[in-house]
């Protein structure tokens, strides 16, 4: 069916004037920013099309999305924009983000802060507590020394005798001048407070000496333990012993640390029990594995062996098992056979005749040189020496 002309005519006005309407609304809107025309899309135009005459629409050429009828789009600039949407979102989320990192790092630094101030109080502690435990040691030095002016030792009662009747002196033989007068010995020895309980043990070892032999010559030299500038800590100079010095240290007590001055040198100490009970929870407790089978009644006195190339102080050869009179008996060779382990053997000769022990090969090259020497020496001079009682 053709439609008529008029009405075709009225249609295409009516398209006419309504675009010009839309197209003055659109000028209107050019308040806008820049940036929102730029991002904003494309301008279109919908005219419902049931008002259009069927011969100028064609579905199948201008196909427009499913629209309300009678619907025309918001004035460009009013309609909510995605990216925007996006972007703003994305936003929000990173500052989120930022303060619950700034929120971590400020407990992280509170946390650091809290740390530094214990750490530092601790370290005040220990420093306040061992210089407690210096001046508690020095007080009852003090104090032992004190107790051992107030109440020195006994003296025995003298008895009173008679007077005697002068003798004839016509009936006296002379005397020559040479002839000795026997006076009384005088015991002005202190004992130390870590020896009360056992002074008869202190005694006899404060009477001990080390003997050298010369393996050439054969002659002695004693070496007195009372000559030691501290008797329970000191230790023997062997200058006057040949070479020996530059080998083997000998020494009372016990070994604490390493000293640079025995370096790649044997180390060899003679300890009280007593001594070593006093520092059992300190210094010695590398000492207390062995404790269960030293008889302190039976031994007294302990020997051990060491090379002083190691830090670890668990390694030591030791025999804990001799009298004071068996320790007088034989040179610290002999002893030194009887000895036992107490980490694996350290320096033993009947182990290693031809070779050295393993434990000398943890050097480098140098220092294995410098082993192998103060490994020598103590088989060159085991021979030599012996502590008498």
């Amino acid at each position: 069916m053709t439609i008529p002309l008029f009405p075709r005519l009225v249609a295409l006005g009516l398209f006419v004037l309504t675009s010009g309407v839309l197209h003055a609304a659109s000028k209107d809107s050019d308040a806008v920013p820049d940036y929102e025309q730029a991002s904003s899309p494309p301008k279109t135009i919908l005219i419902p099309y049931d008002y259009l005459p069927s011969g100028l629409y064609d579905p199948d050429v201008d196909a427009q999305p499913a629209q309300p009828t009678g619907s025309i789009p918001l004035v460009p600039g009013t309609q909510a924009n995605p990216l925007l949407s996006a972007i703003e979102k994305q936003r929000d989320e990173a500052l989120k983000k930022a303060q619950e990192g700034k929120s971590t790092l400020a407990q992280q630094a509170r946390q650091i802060e809290a740390m530094k101030k214990l750490l530092a109080e601790k370290n005040a502690a220990e420093t306040e507590a061992q210089e407690v435990e210096a001046r508690l040691a020095k007080q009852a030095q003090e104090m032992a020394d004190l107790m051992a002016l107030l109440n020195p030792s006994p003296k025995p009662k003298s008895i009173p005798q008679p007077t005697p009747v002068p003798p004839n002196p016509a009936s006296l033989p002379q005397a020559s001048a040479s002839a000795s007068i026997p006076r009384p010995v005088v015991d002005t020895l202190v004992i130390p407070e870590v020896a009360r309980g056992y002074e008869d043990i202190y005694r006899r070892f404060l009477g001990g000496k080390l003997i050298y032999t010369d393996p050439s010559s054969k002659a002695k030299k004693e070496l007195p333990i009372r000559a030691l500038a501290n008797p329970l800590e000191g230790t023997f100079d062997l200058s006057g012993c040949g070479d020996t010095g530059q080998y083997l240290s000998i020494a009372t007590g016990y070994r604490k640390c390493h000293k640079v001055e025995n370096d790649c040198k044997v180390e060899i100490w003679l300890a009280p029990r007593f001594v070593v009970d006093r520092d059992l929870a300190s210094t010695a407790r590398h000492l207390q594995p062995i404790m269960g089978i030293w008889d302190a009644a039976a031994a007294p006195i302990g020997l051990f062996w060491n090379y002083n190339g190691w830090s670890d102080l668990g390694w030591y050869d030791y025999l804990v098992t001799n009298s004071m009179d068996e320790l007088s008996s034989e040179d610290l060779h002999e002893k030194y056979k009887k000895t036992s382990a107490s980490s694996g053997s350290l320096i033993k000769p009947r182990v290693y005749v031809n070779s050295i022990p393993p434990r000398f090969q943890e050097f480098s090259t140098p220092h294995y040189e410098m082993a192998n020497g103060g490994y020598r020496g103590w088989r060159e001079h085991r021979d030599s020496f012996m502590f008498y009682f």
